[in-house]
């Protein structure tokens, strides 16, 4: 690779500060994944890296959870679903309970008013 300068842009103040030398690693891996850091960004003449927050940081936190999915062995199947509405707005779901209740069973239902008429 010829790149000379880099930008980085991480999620994480800790690894930011840790990288910019302004904390310390204490935990053994992440002082192997820092020293490892520093050796590819002494491969460039100039690099900078900077916090994003979080909430703009959408689109990573996004592969970022794949990544851990993957890591978890949970596989490569990822399932994605698109709503209609906000799941705070979704219609009240219908519970009928068939448990024993005092000397019988006692169905109980719990449903939204019929507001239609």
């Amino acid at each position: 690779m010829d790149a000379k300068q880099i930008q980085i842009f991480s999620d994480s103040q800790l690894v930011v500060h840790q990288v910019n030398q302004d904390f310390t690693a204490k935990d053994a891996s992440m002082t192997a994944y820092l020293q490892h850091a520093r050796h590819l960004l002494a491969t460039f003449h100039v690099y900078s890296i900077n916090q994003v927050p979080r909430s703009e940081n959408s689109h990573a936190n996004a592969l970022a959870r794949l990544a851990s999915a993957l890591e978890q062995g949970i596989g490569r199947h990822i399932h994605i679903e698109f709503l209609d509405q906000p799941s705070t707005q979704a219609p009240l779901i219908c519970t009928i309970d068939h448990s024993p209740y005092m000397d019988g069973p006692h169905p109980s239902v719990f449903a939204e008013p019929n507001t239609t008429g």
